[in-house]
């Protein structure tokens, strides 16, 4: 609270590693393993939503860059 008083402001940034070493996504133990009805958020939605929700209430202009890095796109180029 005494940073928020002395003018403080907080931003969230997010960076999601996209490489191979979180698991295959199609498999339950990856870290980017959807379940086939969306319910229930992945290792990585559950911890972004986590701080994000707490953070959001003092960011200012309530933008959150988010950057992906490690993955291969379907043209087969590297991010």
């Amino acid at each position: 609270m005494h940073f928020l008083k002395s003018g403080w402001k907080f931003s969230i940034n997010v960076a999601i590693d996209l490489t191979g070493s979180n698991g295959d996504p199609s498999t339950t133990t990856s870290l980017h393993y959807f379940t086939k009805d969306k319910k229930q958020m992945n290792q990585y939605e559950s911890a972004i939503w986590a701080v994000g929700s707490v953070i959001e209430q003092y960011d200012s202009d309530k933008k959150f860059p988010v950057i992906g890095f490690g993955a291969i796109t379907p043209d087969k180029q590297k991010t």
